[in-house]
């Protein structure tokens, strides 16, 4: 079983005091503009696998070896081509510029306070919205992990009496944005069925993501008022002012 991370929204969680994205054999991160820290767009894989690092740095540039850390093991199978131009694999153009890379390098430094100001909103949203459990189902973390909260996802019952869609159009035209969590179940998503593939299980645990599952913001720079209006609006919903 090979392992792939997709830690896009995880960057800064640990388990067991390891990183997510330590634990496979490549993890991902996204450095997307809402995400934990930014580039604006990019991201990184990170492995410890030399070979494979290799061929992701050829990949990342139209397939030539040129930016790879030992190019002499293709250089010297053919001597007779320009080894600045030497292309052994399918590629593409996927590298993140100079200025991107030293804002990300910057950022990096403040990540941890970072996750640490998101996880006090997301411990902020749990205590002010506790009286709001008989409609809602809040995310906790992993005993032996810590989580990076990239949003506070909560899951409506479905006894609530509303729907995800009534309770975010409300969040919405008051001002509070609203995501879906992710995908759901990505066996729906139109996009899939153009590739071969296969399902295991029913899948009811991302369907009960998709149809009750929403997430308001827990971004680093929300301040007190701005958390506070968050569970005002919510509460106002629901008639618990």
């Amino acid at each position: 079983l090979m392992l792939i991370e997709d830690c896009c929204e995880s960057m800064g969680a640990y388990y067991k005091g390891k990183a997510l994205g330590a634990f496979g054999r490549v993890g991902s991160y996204s450095f997307y503009f809402s995400h934990h820290i930014t580039t604006l767009e990019g991201g990184i894989c990170v492995t410890e696998d030399h070979d494979l690092a290799e061929l992701m740095r050829i990949m990342r540039a139209h397939g030539w070896v040129r930016q790879t850390e030992n190019p002499s093991r293709w250089t010297d199978q053919y001597p007779d081509i320009d080894p600045r131009f030497l292309f052994v694999n399918e590629g593409y153009n996927l590298r993140i510029t100079e200025p991107q890379a030293a804002m990300g390098l910057v950022q990096l430094d403040k990540l941890h306070n970072f996750v640490n100001a998101r996880a006090e909103s997301a411990t902020f949203y749990k205590s002010a919205l506790a009286d709001c459990q008989d409609v809602f189902t809040y995310q906790d973390e992993t005993e032996g992990g810590t989580h990076s909260w990239f949003g506070f996802p909560i899951l409506i019952k479905s006894s609530a009496g509303f729907s995800r869609t009534d309770i975010c159009d409300y969040l919405n035209r008051n001002g509070v944005e609203t995501r879906p969590i992710i995908a759901g179940n990505l066996a729906k998503q139109p996009g899939t069925k153009l590739f071969p593939h296969r399902i295991g299980g029913d899948l009811s645990g991302a369907d009960t993501v998709m149809q009750y599952g929403f997430s308001v913001g827990c971004h680093q720079s929300l301040n007190a008022e701005a958390r506070q209006y968050v569970v005002d609006t919510v509460k106002n919903y629901l008639g618990r002012t």
